[in-house]
């Protein structure tokens, strides 16, 4: 039977997480959610500070989910193009079929870190010249040459090495190109240029013909009426769409005219930015402030950005270990029960990574409650220092910020971050930031809209907005003094 609801111009989203995939139409007329679904795959850990996913369980895992969304598409809706948010950092090696040779080496996997620290020294001031950013055991460069140390015989017999971007492609049937937003995050591209750099190439041990093509992110790589297996209701142009940062700060609007936006997108990172026309390193201008730079997913574009890498990862570890419970309904009991109030001495940083966590003020009428507020408030703290660093570099000029993210469902952490910060906070009408920004790309690229401002103006949303409360924020900002010295105490 054929609908006789208003006809729906939908982009079909696939956005690549490091811990799962997500798949969802979005309305090119009003930016929702028509339907989604989700899946988790294995991280891999095959030795101590290794971090891998198998390419074969991203690409079933986003097959299974396609095939759940098209099975529950109403009838109205008619695809207009299918786009990507993707994760970054990774990289593997596959041969001249196409095969993985290696899983994906993630970003978080830490058997690169001799060899970052060669590059690093190899190329001094030059590597952030160029990229935008330091070299360490993230950057997919510190990998490749890690693999041609330890494992010579696969960097030897790779035909190419790629990221999970040129995988998914290449399983379409399509070429395997990298948009240039993923292009950045291999450390070997010259984001003035938007090539690759033979300079950070020949410092990795690297042939440049080993990588993929660059194009722009809105590029379409071919039309499709598969998904793998999966059958489409419409055929649709394929937008190799941008890295998932840069589609989330598409997807708050922080772009075009509102430089006053300040985009936070909330997952596993904490990711904090906003993209502006024409080149930009903030780096190489002022390496203190711990933002980066990198080429934006719209032409002539950059984006700066930062975050704070354990945000997601801490509390887990919370519910997990000290909670004992990672349902949902304990995690809304524990946001119920939360009060942030500015009030109480306990102090919690949450930097997990080379074990920088710690703990002050415990006492024996410390409660669960208090631990999880302490979680919270330590997050935003660290979120705040990136946010100050934002405000330096713009000379103040921050009086949003966007929250997208699974995040910006919790009120008390929105009013949080007003006090914490204070400015203005604005939730997004749809929390899938990266989604809707893949589905903005796809949106303009297809026609539906005549540019990405366009797009956004048909399709960015918020839906409410926190602001300071006077006392709150003042007892606040003595808090965050005091975790500043607590955090940085040796």
């Amino acid at each position: 039977m054929l609908s006789t609801d208003p006809p729906v111009d939908g982009v079909l989203v696939v956005d690549f997480g490091t811990s799962g995939v997500h798949v969802s139409v979005i309305n090119c007329r009003g930016g929702e959610s028509v339907l989604g679904f989700s899946k988790k795959y294995p991280l891999l850990h095959p030795a101590e500070g290794m971090a891998e996913l198998r390419p074969q369980d991203v690409w079933r895992a986003s097959q299974e989910c396609v095939a759940r969304t098209v099975e529950g598409l109403p009838g109205n809706v008619r695809l207009r193009a299918l786009s990507f948010s993707w994760f970054g950092d990774s990289v593997m090696a596959v041969d001249g079929a196409g095969e993985p040779m290696t899983n994906l080496l993630l970003c978080f996997d830490a058997r690169g870190v001799a060899e970052a620290a060669e590059i690093a020294a190899a190329l001094g001031p030059r590597h952030a010249e160029l990229t935008g950013e330091p070299c360490n055991s993230s950057s997919a460069s510190s990998k490749l040459l890690w693999l041609k140390r330890h494992m010579p015989g696969v960097f030897k017999g790779a035909a190419k090495f790629w990221s999970v971007q040129q995988f998914v492609l290449h399983r379409l049937g399509l070429e395997p190109v990298c948009d240039a937003t993923m292009a950045a995050r291999f450390c070997l591209f010259d984001n003035r240029s938007r090539r690759w750099s033979p300079e950070l190439a020949g410092a990795a041990g690297l042939d440049l013909s080993r990588l993929p093509r660059v194009e722009s992110s809105g590029y379409a790589a071919g039309t499709i009426r598969n998904y793998g297996a999966v059958p489409l209701p419409d055929e649709v142009p394929v937008m190799i769409g941008a890295h998932d940062c840069e589609c989330g700060i598409l997807g708050v609007g922080a772009f075009g005219g509102r430089e006053d936006v300040l985009a936070d997108i909330t997952g596993t990172y904490d990711h904090l930015g906003f993209l502006r026309r024409g080149y930009l390193n903030p780096l190489a201008e002022d390496p203190g402030a711990g933002a980066y730079g990198a080429s934006g997913p719209l032409e002539d574009t950059s984006t700066c950005s930062a975050s704070f890498d354990t945000a997601g990862s801490t509390l887990e570890w919370f519910m997990r270990e000290v909670a004992g419970d990672t349902s949902p309904a304990s995690y809304d009991a524990l946001w119920a029960s939360a009060e942030f109030s500015g009030s109480g001495r306990l102090l919690l940083c949450p930097d997990f990574i080379d074990s920088h966590g710690r703990v002050s003020g415990l006492d024996i009428s410390t409660t669960r409650r208090d631990l999880f507020a302490a979680v919270v408030e330590g997050i935003t703290f660290e979120v705040r220092g990136i946010f100050d660093a934002f405000q330096r570099l713009t000379g103040g000029g921050i009086s949003v910020l966007r929250v997208g993210g699974g995040l910006s469902r919790a009120d008390k952490w929105l009013q949080l971050r007003a006090d914490v910060f204070g400015c203005r906070v604005e939730r997004m009408a749809n929390p899938e930031s990266s989604s809707l920004g893949a589905a903005i790309l796809g949106a303009s690229a297809a026609g539906v809209y005549s540019d990405a401002e366009a797009a956004a103006e048909g399709m960015v949303f918020t839906a409410g907005a926190f602001v300071p409360r006077p006392a709150t924020a003042a007892r606040y900002a003595g808090k965050y003094e005091s975790y500043r010295k607590f955090r940085d105490k040796p």
